[in-house]
């Protein structure tokens, strides 16, 4: 059999996700300031407006070394950012950072042998899930033109990872 790799595509997602690094030395963007007053005014009424400011600071990546022995399926174990990213939830009751709830696309090279395996069933026999390979967090531009803060999450409320199709 080759190692020939295909691309495949997957879903993610992550339910009220925040933040445990240390965040001292960050100025937040205008956008933050005016999603969080938007949000104090009436976080319901302006939804649409709250996701839109701070839909663009979010980040998702794909990690197939966050799950064990993947190599067979993803020769490349490179992160892969997001295709397309979602924000559907933002709660500013905590300080800093929102907690977000989000989901996103990845397209991921995969093996030949990928297309052959029943990933449900090497799941359930090896205690490894798609899911664990799905990540989110924040990039936030540093004031000082250098390289932008990256923050990924710390904790969330619950995480799903999902094989969509093979391309």
């Amino acid at each position: 059999m080759t190692n020939k790799l295909t691309s495949a595509e997957f879903y993610g997602n992550m339910d009220w996700f925040d933040v445990d690094d240390d965040i001292d030395d960050v100025d937040f963007p205008a956008a933050f300031i005016e999603a969080k007053r938007l949000w104090t005014e009436g976080a319901d009424k302006n939804a649409e407006q709250i996701l839109k400011l701070i839909q663009p600071y979010v980040r998702a990546w794909f990690v197939p070394a966050a799950i064990s022995d993947s190599e067979d399926l993803f020769p490349d174990q490179s992160d892969f950012s997001a295709t397309k990213i979602n924000v559907v939830g933002v709660d500013f009751s905590t300080d800093h950072f929102p907690l977000v709830k989000a989901e996103a696309w990845f397209d991921v090279p995969v093996s030949e042998l990928f297309a052959e395996t029943d990933l449900e069933e090497r799941q359930n026999d090896t205690g490894e899930y798609i899911h664990q390979a799905i990540s989110f967090g924040w990039e936030i531009p540093s004031s000082s033109g250098e390289d932008p803060h990256v923050f990924t999450y710390g904790n969330h409320q619950g995480v799903e990872g999902i094989y969509v199709e093979k391309h």
